[in-house]
């Protein structure tokens, strides 16, 4: 006689949320994916149910902007905490950034080894192209290790250059080139006219001023939006799809929005990316070093218009642009100090708090920007992105009654200091799942032998496993 199915986890009395739609539905879960989606799941037996009575239940958010290993501890280390902080805030699989002086094809088996050792979600990577032999490897990148996106900055260059290598338009007609010739790739720009940042950072520096304002006065949105513009038009000659990421200016949006009208035929998609910062934050807002980030932090007409763009469906998808700073290790003076802010753990609070309780976004549509949209963009769709039978378990139970004052600590982060200190969130994540696991619940992560899996974004192996579910 065949023995029943125990299921590993059944969320009940739920509803889920998709673009098309809110469902009553109970999620069955078993073997890290979705097993079945059903009106009444009482019937079935299962290691754990969750009541899940008057919350909503969501994809887990894909944070496809995230950077690891630079920031004050090795890259191991912050696959440990920044899963951690990642799945307090409702984010279940991430993509980062390979920043690497020398050759990517052999730094990058040891970070997918220090991904399955440490990491409690699913990591994938990007690979950053700054020099002759990254340019040379970006084949062996796609074929060997599935990477599918690959990232060019405009900006980093003179002064501003650190680890970070700004290239030339040279190099980067050559390097959308050779992507170009890879099917399903795509090029990930940061898109800022250096030599006009330059030109005016050196007349602010002159100045004496160290006010948290004078960061953004010194990178004024004509050097983004002629950046936007430039990315665009290499992209649409090479015939290469791309990204424009961390959008902080509103007029990006109709800048993107006329460019889709008018491409030429047979180019590549474009996608727009913008950050929680950019969506909250202005440049006013915080003191000195504290708000320092590329592009920096704007004004209140450019999170207006942002919000338009997001509900609309000109900018696609968010991410947090995550840097797991302790203040030591970024720097006090402004001018000097390195650029970026924590945040991995708080895009969702702020669509909650910003856009679906101020009727800016629905919860449908905010599925699409935190995880539908960038798993169709990175090669992750639909394995990822969606509740569906097959898909990954990764999931976040929101309660949208729940009222969260944050603090650093409550973030789970290895950074020490937060933008968002004081922060009241109108509803919070209060359960995260990855792989059919549960990683974070009422704040706290969870101990489990549960590892994430490296991800492969091409083709058929985008949905293959390295890795078994620890049983």
């Amino acid at each position: 006689m065949t023995q029943p199915v125990t299921y590993d986890l059944v969320l009940t009395r739920g509803q889920t949320v998709r673009p098309d739609g809110v469902h009553w539905e109970d999620v069955v879960i078993r073997n890290g994916r979705i097993a079945a989606l059903l009106a009444d799941s009482s019937h079935l037996m299962a290691r754990r149910r969750i009541d899940c009575q008057g919350k909503f239940i969501l994809p887990g958010m894909i944070d496809a902007h995230v950077h690891m290993g630079r920031y004050g501890q090795s890259f191991a280390d912050d696959c440990r905490t920044e899963s951690g902080a990642a799945a307090t805030g409702g984010v279940t699989s991430l993509i980062v950034f390979l920043i690497e002086p020398g050759s990517n094809r052999a730094t990058i088996p040891q970070r997918i080894r220090e991904i399955e050792d440490n990491s409690r979600i699913d990591i994938g990577i990007h690979a950053v192209i700054m020099s002759e032999e990254h340019l040379s490897e970006i084949p062996a990148c796609a074929k060997e290790f599935d990477i599918s996106s690959f990232k060019f900055f405009m900006a980093y260059k003179g002064k501003d250059a650190t680890y970070l290598q700004g290239v030339g338009d040279g190099f980067l007609y050559r390097g959308l080139r050779e992507v170009a010739r890879i099917p399903g790739a795509r090029v990930v720009i940061h898109p800022e006219n250096m030599e006009v940042i330059e030109v005016v950072r050196e007349e602010l520096e002159a100045t004496g001023r160290t006010d948290g304002e004078a960061w953004h006065d010194s990178r004024p949105r004509l050097a983004e939006e002629d950046g936007i513009q430039r990315a665009l038009l290499f992209s649409e000659h090479l015939g290469v799809s791309i990204t424009i990421p961390h959008m902080s200016i509103g007029s990006g949006v109709p800048i993107v929005e006329r460019h889709r009208r008018s491409r030429l035929p047979k180019t590549g998609d474009v996608t727009v990316e913008t950050c929680g910062h950019y969506l909250y934050l202005t440049k006013d807002r915080l003191a000195g070093s504290a708000g320092k980030v590329n592009p920096p932090l704007r004004e209140q007409r450019d999170i207006r218009e942002l919000w338009k763009g997001l509900a609309s469906g000109s900018v696609d998808f968010l991410g947090s642009d995550h840097c797991s700073f302790k203040m030591e290790v970024k720097g006090h003076d402004l001018w000097t100090a390195r650029p970026g802010l924590p945040g991995i753990g708080m895009t969702v609070p702020i669509l909650l708090t910003e856009g679906i309780a101020k009727g800016r976004l629905s919860l449908p549509r905010m599925t699409e920007v935190t995880s539908y949209n960038t798993a169709r963009t990175y090669g992750l769709y639909p394995r990822k992105g969606i509740i569906r039978q097959g898909a990954d378990a990764d999931l976040m139970v929101l309660d949208l009654k729940r009222r969260v004052r944050v603090s650093t600590g409550m973030l789970n982060s290895h950074a020490d200091y937060t933008p968002y200190e004081g922060f009241v969130s109108r509803g919070w994540p209060v359960i995260t799942i990855a792989g059919g696991e549960v990683v974070q619940e009422d704040g706290r992560v969870t101990e489990t032998d549960h590892r994430g899996r490296y991800l492969r974004r091409f083709s058929k192996r985008a949905n293959r496993r390295t890795r078994e579910p620890r049983r």
